[in-house]
């Protein structure tokens, strides 16, 4: 037993000063592309060395330059990728106008939302980390969009849907499967629809207490700022219009069956999932 501590203490010590690779947080989130080229545009770029909240620092700078180069690149691709998924999907809804205006109704919501995301990060950061932060959290919102549009159309026709070879094997941070501890355990073991609802109902319990929490936290943190708190709010009252127009859609194209309530909360509660992922780096960009 001595021996066996005293080799893992070597091994502790052997490991310092060594240094690892940065990762950003909820890389998991942007795509194999982006995080590819993000390695190769920061090689001399270290945990070990580089606090990404010290924004004037030279790794920082380096951090947020390869966030928006790589960042730009993905999310245009993803964004084409996007226009003809819904090109494809206005084809296959020809014969259902509720549910295309629907749709195309909540693209519209979805776009104005994102457009206020990097204005409420501008509104608590510096403008540098506001770019690469509004980048990134949409660059994983039009993936989501891209993995969601490609799992309802593919149900309802044989087109090619762009943009599934990204999705393969990952497990986003946002996956409904991480809302709570248990989930994953709880879904496998569902016999019902019934019992898949109970876990999406904790899940959503779970994640709205979060959520709350964490926009009471940026609220009281700017409460001697009362222009940021309006960019957060304003973005924040226009994610909660856009996400239940995203609600609303799916019945109407896919049915109203069991099987597609669960789809519908499913996409709902990552949704919050999401969302709670972009006010906790608001929250952690403020405090600095």
């Amino acid at each position: 037993m001595k021996f066996l501590k005293l080799f893992a203490a070597l091994q502790i010590l052997a490991g310092i000063g060594v240094s690892q690779a940065y990762t950003l947080p909820h890389h998991e989130n942007y795509g194999v592309n982006f995080n590819e080229c993000f390695e190769l545009l920061t090689p001399d770029v270290t945990g070990a060395k580089c606090d990404l909240n010290n924004q004037k620092s030279a790794c920082a700078e380096k951090i947020f330059s390869a966030v928006k180069k790589c960042g730009d690149s993905e999310l245009s691709r993803q964004k084409t990728r996007f226009e003809k998924n819904l090109k494809t999907a206005g084809k296959i809804m020809a014969d259902n106008a509720e549910a295309w205006s629907l749709l195309t109704n909540t693209v519209r919501q979805w776009n104005e939302f994102t457009a206020l995301v990097k204005p409420a990060f501008a509104s608590v950061t510096s403008a540098e980390r506001a770019e690469a932060e509004s980048v990134l959290y949409e660059l994983a919102a039009v993936i989501k969009m891209n993995t969601h549009i490609k799992y309802f159309i593919s149900r309802e026709s044989d087109n090619a849907v762009e943009g599934y070879e990204d999705t393969r094997n990952v497990r986003y941070t946002y996956d409904e499967r991480n809302a709570y501890p248990g989930m994953e355990k709880c879904i496998d073991s569902a016999v019902s629809m019934t019992d898949m609802y109970d876990c999406q109902s904790k899940g959503f319990s779970v994640q709205d207490q979060k959520l709350n929490k964490t926009y009471k936290k940026i609220m009281s943190g700017l409460k001697n700022n009362a222009g940021a708190k309006d960019a957060v709010r304003a973005m924040e009252r226009k994610w909660v219009v856009y996400k239940e127009h995203a609600s609303d859609y799916m019945p109407a194209y896919t049915g109203h069956g069991s099987a597609v309530l669960a789809d519908q909360r499913s996409f709902s509660l990552e949704e919050l999932m999401l969302q709670n992922i972009l006010l906790e780096r608001i929250e952690e960009a403020a405090r600095r």
